[in-house]
Order: C-alpha cells, then sequence, then structure tokens
C-alpha cells in the first residue's frame, strides 16, 4: 500500500513538471553572415558569445551580417531628410535595431510601388535598405534621375546595386587593404555623385 501510494506521488511529481514546464518559444534564426558582394557594407566582427566581443559590445544579430560585435548603444542618424518621403519611428530610440517606416507624402508614390518601407538602425550606423524615391502621382511612370555607373577600384569594390537619386553605394577595401578616400557616396538630384571616387587602396602598414 505504502509502495503505491509513493509511485502514485512520484507520477505526480513527474506530471506536475511536465504541465508546468513552459514551452519553448520560437524565435527566428538569425540568417548567415552574407559575402561582401551581397551585403554592401562593412560588418562587424564575427561571434558567437559576448565573449568573443571587446569591452562595451556584446555578440547580437545584425541583419544580413549575422551574429557581430556590436555597440548596444549605438544609433543611426535621425530624423531622416528625404525628398517627399515621411519616416516614423517605431522605436523608443533610433539605436541599434531600432525599425523605423518610411512612407510618401500625400500626392506622391515610391518609384518601385511600394506604398511603405521598413528599415532597421544596423551595426554600422546606417539605415538597412536604400533611400526612397518618391514620385509624383499625376506622373507614376517619371524615371527617376540616374548617376554614372561608378568604377570599381583595385583591390575592393562598390556597392549598392542602384544608382539612381537618392541612392548610395559603399567602397569596401579587400583584407589587408586600406581605403584613401571616403566610404560611401550619395546620387544627388542632378545626376552626379556627391564625392569624387575614392583613390586606390594601399596595403595596410
Amino acid at each position: 500500500m505504502k509502495m503505491a501510494r509513493r509511485l502514485n506521488l512520484i507520477f505526480l511529481i513527474v506530471l506536475g513538471t511536465n504541465i508546468l514546464q513552459p514551452e519553448a518559444q520560437e524565435t527566428e534564426p538569425c540568417p548567415e553572415r552574407a559575402g561582401p558582394s551581397e551585403r554592401g557594407r562593412g560588418c562587424p566582427k564575427a561571434c558567437l558569445q559576448d565573449q568573443d566581443c571587446p569591452i562595451r559590445r556584446k555578440c547580437l544579430c545584425d541583419g544580413e551580417c549575422g551574429w557581430s560585435c556590436v555597440t548596444p548603444a549605438r544609433s543611426c542618424p535621425w530624423p531622416l531628410s528625404s525628398p517627399h518621403s515621411v519616416s516614423l519611428l517605431l522605436s523608443p530610440s533610433p539605436s541599434f535595431s531600432a525599425l523605423i517606416e518610411v512612407s510618401c507624402q500625400e500626392g506622391f508614390m515610391m518609384a518601385d510601388g511600394r506604398q511603405v518601407l521598413i528599415r532597421r538602425c544596423q551595426g554600422d550606423r546606417h539605415w538597412s535598405g536604400a533611400e526612397p524615391y518618391c514620385v509624383s502621382v499625376s506622373e507614376p511612370t517619371e524615371t527617376p534621375p540616374t548617376c554614372p555607373t561608378p568604377g570599381q577600384i583595385e583591390n575592393g569594390f562598390n556597392s549598392g546595386g542602384r544608382f539612381t537619386a537618392g541612392a548610395t553605394i559603399n567602397y569596401t577595401c579587400s583584407p589587408g587593404f586600406e581605403l584613401q578616400g571616403v566610404s560611401e557616396n550619395y546620387c544627388q538630384e542632378n545626376q552626379t555623385w556627391k564625392h569624387p571616387e575614392p583613390c586606390d587602396v594601399a596595403v595596410c602598414d
């Protein structure tokens, strides 16, 4: 009789443990780090845990850069000022991983047909994605101004994919080289790049 009670008690304890155990929360996996030609920007140091990072940096998911050593307190430029667009901050502050919603002012629409664009503050202090280009709804087929295709630099590459007004491209060096000039360029309304192309890169000392 005592043995039966003891077995029942053990069964109830095990059953209660299973009932009270919370289900594991499903979280969206962090993407693997993209290659240089895909990500279009310099990624912070890769990591697996906080101990892999320098002081004041944490191992956090940085979008297409994957798990990276970033400073959680760093922020992206705010407010933004793009022609005929409106940006709404969806997070308490424009710090790392914050989200903004970008749309066009009344009477305008995005040239690519989207109504809303969500951008995220990245570890490199830039908002993800390209700047939206808003055109008048009375001229939906208007072709946005385009800048000349930028040249490639020796021992490095440029990326961005879009050369329309408002778009940015980034220059990145191959490992072991450093850039002589600006790392980011901006296509202006007058169809010229804001900065001259950087010089050839040199081997780091």
